[in-house]
């Protein structure tokens, strides 16, 4: 997830419903392929917006990246904080060093938390619920899910005419979305942290859900996100994150 989706997923603490949403075969652009050699660790600060029902959020998240490892193999830990609506919310993915396949996420909100490992063929965890049953999460998948966007993205070979499909994990809703990623051009852009050279990439959700995402991602590498934009599926429902600061 990225900032914007990562804050937007977790918006509300997610229930399991009965029904798993079925594969969607995405466009005919090759698979989302990313190489950790491309990243470095940073500890980047977004200021963050939230338009919903006409009313709008705005608070801070801050994303980490660094090399840890995850049950003996070498990874990439990515960790997304920001205090929303529902609580504080403290998002970590474990990402496998060499091509930044998800391995493990855990997602704490308020008082609840999921605890998730994924897989080619699936995600499959529990959420744990203060003064409740835990409950077994098992979502079947046609392939990898992306663990954290803006990671992928810096990780990818981005170029003018890119394109690739991805899936990503909706957790309040529990279903995956297929997307297809344009790089549709190369645009200057300035936000809090500066004024930066960027890619900017159009996603959109082709399983018709009618999500869609503009994402700006620093063309020097090693890169990160830069500004991205969400629009939801509810008419006005966006979600808005903007690069504060850099540390390397």
């Amino acid at each position: 997830m990225s900032a914007a989706f990562a804050v937007g997923a977790a918006w509300a603490m997610p229930a399991v419903g009965t029904d798993v949403e079925r594969a969607v075969t995405g466009a005919d652009a090759a698979p989302l392929q990313a190489d950790g050699s491309r990243i470095a660790p940073a500890s980047l600060r977004y200021r963050i917006a939230v338009v919903v029902d006409g009313e709008e959020f705005a608070f801070e998240s801050h994303v980490s990246r660094s090399r840890e490892s995850w049950r003996g193999t070498a990874a990439w830990r990515v960790q997304t904080r920001a205090r929303v609506p529902a609580g504080e919310l403290v998002d970590t993915v474990y990402l496998n060093a060499g091509d930044l396949v998800a391995l493990h996420r855990d997602v704490r909100i308020g008082e609840g938390r999921v605890m998730l490992d994924l897989g080619s063929q699936g995600v499959s965890g529990v959420i744990v619920e203060p003064g409740g049953a835990d409950r077994p999460v098992t979502i079947p998948t046609a392939g990898p899910v992306v663990g954290h966007l803006d990671t992928a993205f810096a990780g990818a070979g981005l170029a003018r005419g890119y394109e690739a499909r991805f899936r990503t994990l909706d957790l309040e809703r529990q279903r995956i979305h297929e997307w297809h990623a344009t790089v549709a051009g190369a645009e200057s852009v300035e936000v809090p942290a500066g004024r930066f050279d960027t890619y900017r990439l159009e996603l959109v959700d082709v399983g018709g859900d009618g999500l869609a995402a503009t994402v700006w991602m620093r063309r020097q590498t090693p890169r990160w996100l830069v500004r991205s934009e969400l629009t939801g599926r509810d008419a006005g429902a966006r979600v808005v994150a903007e690069l504060e600061s850099v540390e390397d």
